[in-house]
């Protein structure tokens, strides 16, 4: 019962103990682990959604390529100082033109920036588009579009039209052989619309939107993040957020050629990182639990082993003294452990006993008036008290000589073989 009783204790100890280790350990690796793997979905995000921009960028440098085969001619070199309406009409700049270029708007400008030619359309349906006063404003002298210097005859980005971003692309005319000081411009413009999105959507492979600034059909999760956007002193800021638990969003301005914000480019993608951490932490959670039942088991096993099967055993022994009742015997000491020391201290008490229960016995046994001697079954004295001693007139040591015959009278039933018949019967039968 003791053992049993001890084995439950301890079991609820060292199960307790490993319960509040794993779920500590579980806690804190969950905070660090997952925290972890949050921030490098993050900079992950954080960097697909600079990729994307910059492909955005790249896309739109088509209108660049295109405006060069335009620009850098010697023809149009002239052109832009000495308008030639034959020349113009030469450049077959039709709708159809428009729609093979991609471009919605095309406009040529002479060296005082006045326009020589500009035109916009509507990429589906090749109808003309009315010119927005932004645009006239965007074509003035002094605007940034028109700064083309020797060592920058290109310029391009992005400008708002009546709140509606379009990528455009300037350059200055130049020679052939990329010579002379630029002159006039020959700028070609796209409207960001969802054809642009889609490319950009498919070449970066990732879930890609775009929304005006004053569009009203931004959803939620946009508002919020152009709240951010706007309170951010890092005009290149990208704010991340994780939209559920499969999929995370990273969202940033698109800014105009002036530094201002032009869009909100939101870039999503499936949560793989986070998923991929909670499935390690998963594995590790599983590892430490499977840890923590090995270590009840393998405390169990050594604590039967070392602690409770030695202490059953020294239950048993000391239940079979006391059964006996007699206090010669002694439990046996195993070991230098704490058991060990118990055993012997509990061999100390045992013998402590015994001089104590002798010395009662010797009292009570001599202090009795009658002759009492203790003989074996052969009738060989073994011990005798002082009343016997006195009475016969033997020393102790003179009668532990002598057996039952010297002492008898030799007349039944006070012979050595009638007190060896008490015995028998005594040893037999129980006391007579």
């Amino acid at each position: 019962m003791i053992a049993v009783s001890l084995l439950k204790k301890t079991l609820l100890v060292v199960i307790s103990t490993v319960l509040v280790s794993t779920i500590s350990l579980y806690l804190a690796s969950r905070l660090t682990l997952l925290e972890g793997y949050e921030a490098i979905e993050q900079n992950d995000t954080r960097a697909n959604v600079r990729r994307t921009v910059n492909g955005f960028y790249e896309q739109s440098k088509g209108l660049n390529l295109v405006g060069r085969g335009y620009a850098f001619w010697d023809d149009m070199y002239r052109f832009v100082v000495q308008p030639d309406q034959t020349f113009l009409d030469s450049l077959g700049l039709t709708p159809n033109l428009f729609a093979t270029q991609k471009a919605n708007l095309i406009a040529l400008l002479d060296v005082n920036a006045q326009p020589l030619f500009l035109k916009m359309y509507d990429l589906q349906t090749q109808q003309p588009l009315t010119i927005p006063a932004a645009l006239t404003a965007e074509l003035q002298p002094g605007s940034p579009l028109l700064t083309h210097t020797i060592t920058q005859p290109e310029i391009s980005g992005v400008i708002l039209l009546d709140g509606k971003p379009m990528y455009v692309a300037s350059l200055g005319a130049l020679h052939t052989d990329f010579s002379g000081e630029p002159r006039g411009a020959v700028i070609l413009g796209r409207y960001l619309d969802d054809q642009v999105v889609s490319n950009l959507a498919e070449t970066s492979r990732l879930g890609v939107a775009a929304y005006p600034l004053n569009d009203p059909q931004r959803p939620a999760d946009v508002r919020e993040a152009q709240a951010v956007l706007a309170a951010a002193a890092d005009p290149a800021t990208v704010h991340v957020t994780s939209l559920d638990g499969n999929t995370v969003a990273g969202y940033t301005y698109v800014r105009t050629i002036a530094g201002q914000p032009a869009f909100i480019l939101k870039v999503f993608l499936p949560r793989e990182i986070y998923a991929q951490g909670l499935t390690s932490f998963r594995y590790f959670a599983i590892l430490a639990a499977l840890a923590g039942l090995g270590f009840v088991v393998a405390s169990v096993l050594l604590l039967r082993r070392f602690v409770l099967a030695p202490l059953t055993h020294l239950n048993r022994q000391i239940s079979a003294i006391r059964a006996s009742g007699d206090d010669a015997q002694r439990v046996t000491v195993r070991g230098r452990d704490e058991l060990a020391s118990l055993s012997l201290t509990i061999n100390e008490m045992l013998e402590e006993l015994e001089k104590q229960s002798e010395q009662r016995y010797r009292t009570v046994f001599n202090s009795v008036n009658d002759a009492i001697f203790v003989h074996d079954m052969a009738g060989k004295i073994l011990d005798v008290n002082a009343t016997t001693c006195g009475m016969f007139g033997y020393s102790r040591e003179e009668l532990l000589q002598l057996d039952v015959a010297a002492l008898s009278a030799g007349i039944p039933p006070y012979t050595q073989d009638d007190a060896v018949n008490h015995l028998q019967r005594a040893k037999s039968a129980g006391p007579q």
